[in-house]
């Protein structure tokens, strides 16, 4: 089974466990079926139960935005973990607590993309380094055509950025 799952995961990229009561040590030994685990560098979401799980959760006190007069709030394009020396292979995702409304994510397999591109723009980048930063909720690129309005900056988000 474990050989199936690594199989279908690495041919599709996703599963989806649909209408389950998933527990932790459920999510624990699924996540090791792909591989080892590490302890999450941002100790502020470690469990703390279990170290190798963090949770990811809505606050109360958020930075709340208005993007084309919708409310809500906003997490622009991102790639988790950037600064591991080790490439992240996957993540397995557990939802405690699914909003009515919003919610929507997207996900990109970064070496599919990347072997997508014409060999002319993989010779023009592959010398090429990045270098990553957290932005400030005001400073991210929401969408050239999106209108962006911050309504409440958080607590949280103030304390870290001044």
């Amino acid at each position: 089974m474990r050989g199936e799952l690594r199989r279908h995961w690495t041919e599709a990229g996703f599963i989806m466990f649909r209408d389950s009561n998933l527990t932790a040590e459920f999510h624990l030994d699924l996540s090791r079926v792909f591989g080892p685990l590490e302890v999450h560098k941002t100790r502020e979401f470690v469990d703390d139960q279990h170290p190798e799980l963090i949770t990811i959760a809505m606050e109360d006190d958020r930075t709340e935005l208005e993007v084309d007069g919708e409310l809500g709030d906003y997490q622009s394009w991102h790639k988790d973990s950037v600064y591991l020396e080790q490439m992240q292979h996957g993540g397995v995702l557990r939802a405690l607590q699914v909003s009515e409304r919003g919610g929507i994510t997207g996900f990109f397999d970064g070496i599919d993309g990347y072997n997508r591109l014409p060999e002319d723009i993989k010779k023009r980048v592959e010398s090429l380094r990045v270098v990553y930063q957290i932005n400030l909720p005001d400073r991210q690129p929401y969408s050239t055509r999106s209108t962006v309005r911050i309504l409440k900056q958080s607590e949280r988000v103030k304390s870290l950025f001044g």
